[in-house]
C-alpha cells in the first residue's frame, strides 16, 4: 500500500540513528491551546508500546504541499507491516484540536448528501454541510475517542503508524 509522510530536511526514516522524538518533532506538542496532547501522546505510546514511529497519510490528497520545509516521502508499504491504523479525526479531538480541515473524501460524502437532500437549493446545502460539519465535531467523551482510535483498515479519515526506522526498500520517491 501507499503512504505519505512528511519529515524536516535532513531527516532520514531508514537511519536507525536517527531519533523520532515527537517532543521535538510535532507540529502539537508544546501548542499552549493544546493542553492535553503531551498526556496524549504518553498513552498512544503506551499503548503501542513504542515511541519511535513514523506518521503517514494514507491518501494522497492528505499529503499535499502543506508542510513547508519538510521533505515529502512516499512509501510502498505491505499492509503487514503498517503498526496501527488510527482515525485522524478521533486523535484530533484527543489532543484538543478543536477544528481541523475534514478529509477529502469525508468532505466530498458531504457534499454529495447535501447536493442529494436539496439539489435546487445551494443556501440550503451549505447549512447541511455544516451541520453536518458540527456533528463531525461534536465533544466525544475520551475514552470513547480512545476506543474509536484505532482502526482495523484504511478509510478518508485514516492515518498509518509505522516503526522506525523504515525499510530502505520501502521508500518510492522522496
Amino acid at each position: 500500500m501507499r503512504l505519505w509522510t512528511w519529515q524536516k530536511k535532513g531527516f532520514d526514516i531508514t537511519d536507525p540513528e536517527m531519533v523520532v522524538d515527537s517532543r521535538r518533532y510535532s507540529a502539537y506538542y508544546d501548542d499552549p491551546s493544546l493542553p492535553g496532547v503531551k498526556e496524549a501522546y504518553e498513552e498512544l505510546w503506551r499503548r503501542l508500546e513504542i515511541t519511535q514511529i513514523i506518521w503517514c497519510y494514507t491518501q494522497e490528497d492528505e499529503a499535499k504541499d502543506i508542510w513547508k520545509g519538510h521533505v515529502r516521502w512516499e512509501l510502498d508499504v505491505d499492509k503487514g507491516d503498517v503498526l496501527a491504523f488510527l482515525s485522524a479525526s478521533a486523535w484530533n479531538k484527543i489532543i484538543g484540536v478543536k477544528e481541523f480541515t475534514p478529509p477529502i473524501g469525508l468532505w466530498l460524502q458531504w457534499k454529495r448528501e447535501a447536493l442529494k437532500r436539496t439539489p435546487s437549493d445551494p443556501h440550503c446545502r451549505d447549512r447541511i454541510i455544516e451541520e453536518l460539519k458540527r456533528a463531525y465535531w461534536a465533544p466525544e467523551p475520551v475514552q470513547q475517542l480512545w476506543k474509536r482510535l484505532w482502526l482495523e483498515d484504511v478509510s478518508d479519515d485514516t492515518w498509518a503508524l509505522l516503526k522506525h526506522p523504515i525499510e530502505k526498500s520501502w521508500v518510492v520517491n522522496r
